[in-house]
């Protein structure tokens, strides 16, 4: 994943509803790249969950948190 399309989920589970489709396309995109056997971190974590069509929903607020600790410099607000 290229720094700005992390930014794109990190920002997304900050709560800018408006950037679920790209983030969710990204997330595919990876799977389709990778396989689910590829390269697992928060964000792939969080994604799968906000992909999934009966989410595990205390799962999902878990990677969430995980996800907004993530740090990438100048792109992001400090995280809640």
């Amino acid at each position: 994943m290229t720094e700005g399309e992390r930014a794109i989920i990190i920002k997304y589970a900050l709560g800018e509803r408006g950037l679920r489709d790209q983030a969710i396309a990204i997330h595919r995109e990876n799977l389709r790249k990778y396989g689910v056997a590829g390269p697992f971190d928060p964000l792939s974590n969080f994604m799968s969950e906000v992909d999934n069509p009966v989410p595990d929903l205390a799962l999902r607020a878990r990677y969430r948190r995980q996800v907004c600790e993530i740090k990438l410099p100048k792109l992001l607000p400090k995280c809640p």
